[in-house]
């Protein structure tokens, strides 16, 4: 979903980890050496050591990064040597986290997945580009995924990109785990969660209207206009979309504008709180 900077209660939170919930309050401090998966949602947090960080009143909040860093592959060799070996007939690429360092802030979305981390550099918060590992070979190969969607009518070499987190109810109903983009030589199937964007206007400048939907347009960019099939896995209900924009999508293989839902057997139209588990193809 289009990124959304909203305001963070401080209260007791829950961090979602492997070992389990840990309960933190708002005003102390908490250790953790590896950057929390799930928080409270619109939670911000900042590192002020290596291991331990603190929630960052509302009123620091990050308001907007124009520019971006990629960090260099010894941030992240911690959370590449803990991904499995994977064979596979297509290369695999899987999003990986960096190390945190003091100053780094890390925000949380409106269902309290990781949506973008900051570092500071030259006084200023810069977004840390998404990095993605192949899985297979470790760090013999990885990308640097800066915001820059592809051009139109483009899309990421042949391969599995796996990235963000997924709602429980998608893994219960679903299976999936994380949002996977699959391209292969003549189609494109994504899996994980749909979510739902307001905006006004396409990527031409016209305007949006029911039935129009966004790609993760750093991996997956098809031309505007393009029939894209989506189902909506929680119903079974599938339907006909056409691109019309192109977003950062941190946690969702595909975006419906606004009352595009309906196609989906969605009435609700609290579109913020909307995040279901989908598939999505197309052939090219």
């Amino acid at each position: 979903m289009f990124k959304k900077i909203l305001s963070i209660t401080l209260c007791s939170i829950c961090i979602f980890m492997a070992g389990g919930a840990v309960s933190a309050q708002a005003a102390e401090t908490t250790i953790s050496n590896t950057i929390p998966e799930q928080m409270e949602a619109n939670t911000l947090i900042e590192y002020i050591g290596d291991s331990n960080w603190r929630l960052v009143p509302d009123s620091a909040s990050i308001e907007s990064v124009m520019e971006k860093v990629a960090l260099s592959p010894d941030y992240y060799k911690e959370e590449v040597a803990k991904l499995p070996r994977k064979i596979s007939l297509l290369p695999v690429y899987e999003e990986v986290n960096p190390s945190p360092e003091v100053g780094m802030r890390v925000q949380y979305d409106n269902w309290g997945e990781k949506e973008a981390i900051y570092v500071l550099r030259d006084g200023e918060y810069k977004e840390v580009e998404m990095l993605m590992t192949q899985v297979s070979s470790r760090l013999q190969f990885s990308e640097t995924f800066a915001y820059n969607p592809l051009p139109r009518g483009k899309r990421k070499p042949v391969g599995t990109y796996t990235y963000g987190k997924v709602v429980p109810e998608t893994t219960k109903k679903a299976g999936y785990k994380k949002n996977k983009i699959v391209i292969k030589k003549n189609t494109v199937t994504g899996t994980g969660d749909f979510t739902v964007y307001t905006g006004g206007k396409t990527e031409e400048g016209k305007t949006l209207k029911k039935g129009d939907c966004a790609t993760k347009g750093e991996i997956d960019n098809p031309n505007t206009g393009k029939k894209i099939k989506v189902t909506n896995k929680m119903n079974g209900t599938t339907a006909t979309f056409y691109k019309r924009d192109n977003g950062k999508l941190y946690n969702a293989v595909i975006d419906i504008w606004k009352t595009g839902v309906e196609k989906l057997g969605v009435k609700s139209k609290k579109y913020d709180d909307i995040k279901k588990a989908a598939k999505y193809t197309y052939t090219y």
